[in-house]
């Protein structure tokens, strides 16, 4: 009996110990007069929902507007990695804005998954989730939204039907054929 209550002791001190321990995770430095690059940042719990943040060095909330790239793909196919084509170029004509590229759900033609309104609802969380780190990320509330083809199409849907608290200040749409 006295084993059995000593295995049960040592037992929960070890469960007490892990579940009172602080996360380990390292903390983002935010500096603005550092560049920072943030992967994969989510902005729901969708493995699609996630976003690439690349901040500028020497950033303030006064000067730096924020370029918010929707990738295309006819709502079946595309990735936010095809911002990286484009951020070399936009970077020097743009030299005072940071950048978001986004990825949203896809609909999927097999299951018929992710049907819309799903694309429309992850570009609205989407900017909801950026406005919220705004001030965080010392950036402007001055956000451009952007995209190619059916990222146009959704860029031009918010704008249009959703921009209700004026975040998004301009729009920008690649052959939006959608």
């Amino acid at each position: 009996m006295q084993n059995k209550f000593t295995l049960h002791l040592i037992l929960v001190s070890i469960l007490l110990t892990f579940a009172c321990s602080e996360s380990e995770e390292p903390s983002l430095n935010l500096d603005p007069s550092v560049a920072v690059e943030i992967k994969d940042d989510p902005y729901g719990n969708h493995p699609r929902q996630v976003m690439d943040v690349y901040l500028p060095a020497n950033r303030s909330k006064e000067k730096t507007k924020l370029f918010v790239w929707v990738h295309g793909g006819a709502w079946t196919d595309g990735d936010k990695s095809e911002f990286t084509q484009i951020k070399p170029l936009l970077e020097t004509l743009f030299e005072d804005y940071a950048f978001v590229s986004v990825n949203y759900r896809l609909y999927n033609i097999t299951t018929t998954s992710n049907k819309f309104p799903n694309q429309e609802e992850d570009i609205k969380s989407m900017l909801s989730y950026v406005k919220s780190r705004l001030s965080e990320w010392d950036l402007s509330e001055d956000v451009v939204l952007a995209g190619g083809s059916a990222g146009g199409h959704l860029a031009l849907l918010h704008s249009y039907k959703n921009n209700g608290d004026g975040l998004v200040k301009a729009t920008v749409a690649f052959f939006s054929t959608y």
